[in-house]
């Protein structure tokens, strides 16, 4: 299961800049259990090294650091902001939906984008967790994904 539960998602949340954006999206993965918080020290360096890929649609940033012992299980987490922030993407910048996450190596680190991109557009996933009213709305969309996943043999 990508999210661990409704503690892996926060609604509306405040954030003055990306920094505070990603590290309030890596609190989480860092509260499952999924990560060490070093982690997320190591999210917001790959945005400092390599720019603001991580910003993959407009309002949309998947960040991320790279597999690795810091990183203890594969989980997925949650954050939309009151106030969207800037990465310095001009095509897709401001950012109000983040979804962070972390996998054990390179083959769950492919896994866990496809199976995002998956619920992002077969399950108007973007939408629904923008407009979502509480965090069990946006894990019931993943719950359900997964579950159509599960049964199509995906």
């Amino acid at each position: 299961m990508l999210l661990s539960g409704t503690e892996s998602v926060r609604l509306r949340q405040t954030a003055q800049n990306w920094r505070e954006a990603v590290r309030a999206a890596g609190s989480l993965l860092v509260a499952s259990g999924g990560v060490l918080p070093a982690y997320v020290e190591e999210m917001e360096k790959m945005v400092v090294r390599f720019g603001p890929y991580v910003v993959i649609s407009k309002g949309l940033a998947i960040p991320h650091a790279s597999p690795g012992y810091l990183v203890c299980h594969t989980c997925v987490s949650v954050v939309t902001l009151c106030t969207p922030v800037y990465f310095g993407n001009r095509e897709n910048d401001p950012v109000d939906v983040l979804i962070g996450f972390a996998a054990i190596d390179f083959d769950h680190h492919m896994s866990v984008l496809a199976r995002i991109a998956r619920i992002l557009l077969e399950h108007e996933g973007l939408y629904r967790i923008r407009n979502a009213r509480s965090e069990s709305c946006v894990t019931a969309l993943f719950v359900a994904a997964e579950g159509a996943e599960r049964c199509c043999g995906r």
